[in-house]
């Protein structure tokens, strides 16, 4: 009778089990991980130092001796990827854009879109003139995207300057080359995806450049921040160097997780499209009123509205899934 009654019991919690790992399958996986490498240091680090007592070999000797030092690198590397976790959060909310080296954008999740626009100078501009165009074009623009933007909440505008920390310069060298300016304009769906679209202007010669990026990231829940935890000693080999100095955001690695939703889909192909648009349209009016007008300028801008539409949104969470933050998989 007892043990008909504790085979009930087993097969209710069973059930109820499978019924838990159905009902939140995402969670259930990741405790599983967590699971799987907390028991991995519980069992495997003592196991190690006590294998000398199952057979006396200096092997045996050896690894009973690193049993401690493996002990101190799992913990530290678990302490390290905790401490990181919360830091480059508030990092992540405070936004610094100042980068080093090649990580321009590398908080802003992955490339999803860039293009440059080069706008003809007459033979007569000099230096000083294209520099005041160039000033005038980023004030049209932003005043353009103001105008248009100003009412939505979940799209924010804002002019800033990011500096590469990275390059030192010459002594005596004015610090002005290592900064740039640009013009961000961030959307944010209901469910957390976030979209972010940048543009810097500068000139080279007889040509006005308009640099287009656009990144995109998801959003990440408690229990991948377990996994990453847990599995910390395992890859902070590869990341915490780079993020101590600034190379690195441990937010932009875990936000790709993306709610499977077509509203959200429609949600970003919408916000795309409209910035695309209207940065297009206003670059093309203000070439019209300045005269600097021509065939190829509205060939390449008709282009890139037409290319744009092609951005498959649609299986952005699997390809972004293969892309390193900063890395650019689509668009020209």
């Amino acid at each position: 009778m007892i043990a008909t009654s504790l085979a009930i019991q087993y097969l209710a919690t069973t059930v109820f089990l499978l019924i838990l790992f159905i009902t939140f399958r995402k969670v259930a996986l990741s405790l599983l991980k967590v699971s799987f490498f907390l028991g991995l240091y519980i069992i495997g680090i003592p196991a190690l130092y006590h294998w000398p007592q199952l057979r006396a070999s200096w092997e045996t000797d050896l690894a009973a001796g690193m049993a401690i030092p493996f002990a101190v690198i799992v913990l530290a590397a678990m302490l390290f990827a905790l401490v990181a976790y919360f830091v480059d959060r508030y990092f992540d909310k405070a936004q610094p854009d100042h980068f080093k080296g090649d990580k321009l954008f590398f908080r802003y999740g992955r490339r999803i879109f860039h293009t440059i626009v080069p706008i003809g100078l007459e033979e007569g501009f000099t230096q000083q003139d294209a520099e005041d165009l160039e000033e005038r074009l980023g004030d049209y623009l932003w005043d353009h995207i103001h105008e248009q933007f100003a009412n939505r909440e979940d799209i924010a505008a804002k002019r800033i300057y990011i500096r590469d920390l990275g390059w030192r310069g010459r002594k005596g060298d004015r610090q002005r080359p290592t900064e740039k300016a640009f013009l961000r304009v961030t959307f944010q769906t209901p469910r957390k995806a976030k979209l972010s679209y940048f543009i810097h202007l500068n000139h080279l010669g007889h040509q006005l450049l308009a640099h287009h990026y656009a990144y995109l990231q998801g959003r990440h829940f408690w229990h991948h921040v377990l996994v990453f935890i847990a599995s910390a000693p395992f890859h902070v080999w590869f990341w915490g160097y780079r993020w101590v100095m600034g190379r690195y955001s441990i937010q932009s690695r875990l936000n790709r997780y993306f709610a499977p939703s077509s509203y959200g889909l429609i949600d970003l192909e919408t916000c795309f499209e409209s910035i695309h648009f209207n940065l297009m349209s206003a670059t093309l009016r203000f070439a019209k009123v300045y005269g600097l007008m021509a065939e190829e300028l509205e060939k390449i801008i008709l282009y890139n509205l037409s290319n744009s539409k092609h951005i498959p949104f649609g299986r952005l969470p699997r390809i972004l899934s293969r892309l390193r933050p900063g890395q650019a998989g689509i668009g020209r």
